[in-house]
């Protein structure tokens, strides 16, 4: 009984490390927390490079690649045009084609410019803003399955609203 009491306990210990990493990325990725890492990095959008953490270096390069290998059809970017929509959805009103135009002149995976060297981000113009929704969730899963294996458990589940990652088989 007491061995089965331990292992409960480390697997419970385990998993609050999980939710924690997933917390912690949140606060990196997210475009709907105005005090992320992600959110600081929009606001110098023209400005010079700025240095970011190893987890939002990683996600923007995947995400550069991911644009070259599908000729721009897959865009973190895409954030001012996105911010159009989310604002149409909640005044139940279509964004204006004048606001929208000027938001697409601010999307383009070139002028998001990586430097591996130094881990930093230029986004060349003034209002630029990058949309991780399709490719943050994926990352922090990944990571809570990394954590998972790091505590001896490789047979995990990982769900995150509605997207699933599945450990060792």
């Amino acid at each position: 009984m007491t061995q089965l009491v331990v292992n409960l306990s480390i697997s419970i210990f385990s998993l609050l490390l999980g939710f924690a990493r997933a917390e912690e990325l949140n606060g990196i990725l997210s475009d709907y927390q105005d005090s992320s890492e992600l959110m600081r990095l929009c606001a110098k959008a023209g400005g010079p490079s700025v240095g970011v953490s190893r987890e939002l270096f990683t996600v923007l390069e995947s995400a550069q690649e991911l644009s070259r290998l599908t000729d721009g059809a897959f865009d973190v970017t895409i954030g001012p045009v996105t911010r159009l929509w989310r604002l149409a959805r909640k005044s139940k009103r279509l964004p204006d084609p004048a606001d929208l135009a000027a938001a697409r002149a601010l999307v383009g995976y070139r002028m998001m410019e990586l430097n591996p060297l130094n881990k930093s981000v230029k986004l060349a113009k003034p209002g630029m803003r990058i949309d991780l929704g399709g490719i943050a969730k994926g990352f922090t899963a990944d990571e809570i399955l990394d954590q998972l294996r790091r505590e001896d458990l490789p047979r995990s589940l990982v769900a995150l609203g509605g997207d699933v990652t599945c450990g060792d088989a």
